[in-house]
């Protein structure tokens, strides 16, 4: 029961509902009062909400726990911020919830036990900035609201990885021109990569990976995002080359996972011109051709990962400079010849794995002076 008993007339009182349908929605009261079944020793009496200060009291909403305020609307105002991140809650969200708040610009529900679809109504918050839906249970697809042109200016921040949304990416996620980081990891994501994408310029951080995306990488996406920090494409379907143009444009990436997919042809040389880069991942694929020497440009590359293709010759004597390098998996190849000296001289290596490939010659003594290896 809410003792606040605001007046029917009262600027903010939808706020105060769309709380009280969140709280009654995912509160497990039937536990709580149960009797019968009273909480064992040392068991929480509260089976959701970690943390539920001020909750469902006549306290004004802004001093609820997970809730901020614009400053100019009072205490029992206008919501601008709404954070229950890794609390504890289960259930699902209504949709009054959705439409009793208006002015919202941060929503972070990440980190919980929510469960059933992503309504419509989060579409309509127009000041919407950073939405996180995160590492829950959510299911159902897209909303396409999320993508209207109607936060084409503001929202910079999509995370709503780590469900179990399907469907397909819309293609009005190239009208969000602020966007900032998309990230739709581990969900049921089907169809193919929108080249519409390559319309959001700001993109810095775009995760894809372990979803159920078939196609190519689309051209554009290399060409035309040119602030990619971290691009994550791994454990897919995706087929086709890797675009020969990735290096030419993406020279601010750090970390880009291509892995786990069913990529074919040759490792384009342009990646070498990745100077920040710091890991690259293109394991389990079908990629042919040869190593290219320009890898061995990345002076920040520590993660090298090319294990179980089909790449062919030898290992470039370039490798050898690559003396950030920590770990480098090369096994499970068609490589020969012998390994260049020069590896042996990457003080920082901690794993070098060449096995399942024709490599031949011997083992120098300098190999003793990598003091971090541990797998060989």
């Amino acid at each position: 029961e809410d003792n606040r008993q605001l007046a029917a007339s009262h600027e903010f009182i939808f706020e105060r509902y769309a709380l009280a349908c969140l709280w009654y929605a995912t509160f497990d009261y039937a536990r709580l009062y149960d009797a019968e079944h009273p909480p064992k020793q040392g068991e929480d009496k509260l089976p959701n909400w970690s943390s539920t200060n001020n909750w469902m009291t006549p306290t004004p909403i802004c001093s609820w726990f997970g809730v901020t305020c614009h400053e100019s609307s009072g205490a029992d105002g206008s919501i601008d911020q709404f954070n229950i991140t890794n609390n504890g809650v289960r259930g699902f969200v209504p949709d009054e919830f959705y439409r009793g708040l208006t002015d919202v610009s941060v929503l972070d529900l990440s980190h919980n036990l929510f469960n059933g679809t992503i309504a419509d109504g989060v579409g309509h918050w127009e000041d919407l900035r950073l939405l996180y839906l995160n590492q829950n249970f959510f299911t159902g697809s897209l909303p396409k609201t999320i993508f209207s042109p109607a936060h084409k200016s503001q929202l910079e921040i999509i995370d709503l990885g780590g469900n179990w949304l399907s469907g397909m990416i819309p293609n009005e996620i190239g009208d969000l021109s602020a966007l900032k980081r998309l990230a739709l990891y581990e969900n049921w994501i089907s169809g193919t990569i929108p080249p519409f994408i390559a319309n959001c310029k700001k993109l810095d951080t775009l995760y894809l990976d372990s979803n159920d995306l078939s196609g190519t990488i689309p051209r554009m996406l290399v060409t035309e995002l040119t602030q990619l920090q971290d691009l994550r494409l791994r454990s897919n379907h995706l087929k086709g080359r890797i675009p020969e143009e990735i290096g030419n444009n993406l020279q601010k990436l750090a970390l880009l996972y291509l892995d786990d997919n069913e990529l074919q042809g040759a490792i384009p040389a342009s990646i070498g011109l990745m100077s920040r880069l710091e890991e690259l991942h293109l394991y389990k694929n079908k990629l042919t051709g040869t190593l290219p020497d320009e890898i061995g440009k990345l002076r920040y590359l520590k993660l090298l990962y090319l294990d179980s293709n089909e790449i062919a010759g030898s290992i470039p004597d370039s490798f050898g400079d690559l003396h950030s390098l920590e770990q480098m998996f090369l096994f499970s190849n068609k490589l020969t010849g012998e390994i260049p000296s020069g590896i042996y001289g990457i003080e920082d290596v901690v794993e070098l794995r060449l096995n399942n490939n024709s490599l031949g010659g011997s083992l120098p003594d300098e190999i003793g002076d990598l003091l971090r290896l541990r797998n060989l």
